[in-house]
């Protein structure tokens, strides 16, 4: 029994042995064309890579257009799968965002446009407000438009206090006057 015990470890231990060689044989294969032809990644790990930095860039900026280019990089993607060719890839990424770019510009535009849908932001020219921190033409002060807070631009000094008129929306920064 203890002969047989051994015998086994053993052929174990040879097993063990051998697969040891050949993992460490091909180890040493693919670190020698790593530092010989550089990393071979495959094409559809690159456009996956691509359409998930588009996805991130989509949730900072909500705009929709980079979900378009995200889908077109899976479509890129499913593509690699099966044809090399990187133009192929690109021409298919490139159409399928194209269409639906194309087809949500109406869509997005009535929804919108639709029934009870107001932009506050598009609104405040022409309303008033108070300055909290002092606009000088140097720099830009602090204005409060009802509960909100706007960095804000004028041509002239306006002190703390006094109440001001939206004249213009650039961006974030609005551009006011001094109501006299």
């Amino acid at each position: 029994m203890d002969l047989y015990r051994k015998q086994l470890t053993l052929k174990r231990k040879k097993k063990q042995l051998f697969f040891l060689k050949l993992y460490d044989l091909h180890i040493h294969r693919i670190s020698t064309n790593i530092l010989k032809e550089g990393v071979d990644v495959a094409g559809w790990v690159i456009w996956l890579l691509l359409a998930g930095g588009l996805f991130i860039a989509e949730m900072l900026t909500l705009t929709f257009y980079l979900l378009w280019l995200g889908i077109g990089a899976i479509v890129g993607a499913g593509v690699a799968l099966f044809v090399p060719n990187l133009w192929v890839q690109v021409v298919c990424a490139s159409i399928v965002s194209l269409i639906l770019i194309a087809f949500s510009k109406p869509i997005v535009r009535k929804l919108r446009i639709g029934k009870g849908y107001e932009d506050a932001v598009d609104t405040i020219v022409g309303k008033t407000g108070i300055v909290i921190q002092d606009i000088t033409e140097e720099m830009n002060g602090i204005v409060k438009i009802g509960g909100d807070a706007w960095s804000a631009t004028a041509s002239e000094a306006i002190a703390q206090g006094e109440k001001v008129v939206i004249v213009k929306r650039r961006n974030t920064v609005l551009v006011v006057r001094k109501i006299s």
